[in-house]
Formats: structure tokens, C-alpha cells, sequence
């Protein structure tokens, strides 16, 4: 994603890169952070260190685009925080997260089409409240209850 991103180092942007693996994956980690400086510099911004639900949660809010270019289910929960934001996010096609969201009414966008033309893109109105409308109404309480109500009333 940072080749794909190149495009972008020379605009006005910040880059957040989420890196608060597991001690197991420090190469990884430590090599996508010299790559990702090596191409946007000071621009370029890894987290690698927990923080409260309080401060990500600020953090989400002030970034426009979300990206996750993994090919296997991960980061449901910032999905689903960034979709309630208002922001755009991308999602590698062969994820289940995007079908997930999809099928619950989120407009979310595949990385395979991100283009220089999506980065500076300025989101409707429409967009952000249909997010936010599939969100609140997919965790719903009442939706839980009638997923829980299905569950308790199967026959074994």
C-alpha cells in the first residue's frame, strides 16, 4: 500500500500506519517503518504503542481515509468505528470485513480501485449518514436481542 500511495508524498497529508503487533512481529514492523519513511519522511506516522479507547478513538476521528489492504478478517471493530465517523474506507476485496459490511447496507470501497482521485475526494453528505445509519442499526440493542433471541430459540 505505501507504493500505491506514492502518489501522495508530495500533499499536504499525514500517513497513520497501525503497527501495535506482538513482539513476534518486530522485523515486520521495523521494516515497514523504514519504508514507509523512506517514502513520505516526517509524513509518515507508525503507531506502535497501545493507547486508551479514549485517545484511538480521537485519533480516528480527525484522519479521512481508512485503508486495510489485508487479505483476512482483522480489524472489524475499527471498521465499524470509522464507518460510524463518516469516513471512507477501503478494504481489500478478498477480506470477508467488506461482504460484512456490505450486506449490512456500509458503503465501503475496494483498495483495488483507490486512485489519486479518491485521496482528495470530498465524501457526501449521503455517504457519512448511510454508514452511520447501517452502523447504529446493525448494533442496535434490538438487533442483538433478535440475534440472541434466534440463537435461544434453535432446536438441537
Amino acid at each position: 500500500m505505501i507504493e500505491r500511495l506514492d502518489f501522495c508524498k508530495n500533499n499536504d497529508i499525514k500517513i497513520y500506519c497501525v503497527l501495535s503487533y506482538p513482539e513476534n512481529n518486530k522485523v515486520y514492523r521495523e521494516s515497514v517503518i523504514k519504508h514507509g519513511i523512506n517514502v513520505f519522511g516526517v509524513k509518515f506516522i507508525p503507531l506502535i504503542d497501545f493507547m486508551t479507547f479514549e485517545k484511538y478513538i480521537e485519533m480516528l476521528s480527525v484522519i479521512d481515509i481508512a485503508i486495510f489492504n489485508h487479505n483476512r478478517q482483522q480489524a472489524l471493530g475499527n471498521i465499524a468505528n470509522l464507518l460510524y465517523l463518516g469516513k471512507r474506507v477501503y478494504i481489500n476485496p478478498s477480506n470477508g470485513c467488506k461482504g460484512y459490511f456490505e450486506k449490512m447496507g456500509a458503503k465501503v470501497f475496494s483498495t483495488d480501485s483507490l486512485t489519486k482521485m479518491d485521496i482528495c475526494k470530498i465524501d457526501s453528505k449521503e455517504l457519512k449518514d448511510t454508514n452511520r445509519k447501517a452502523i447504529d442499526e446493525f448494533f442496535s440493542d434490538q438487533q442483538f436481542k433478535e440475534r440472541w433471541r434466534k440463537i435461544f430459540d434453535m432446536k438441537y
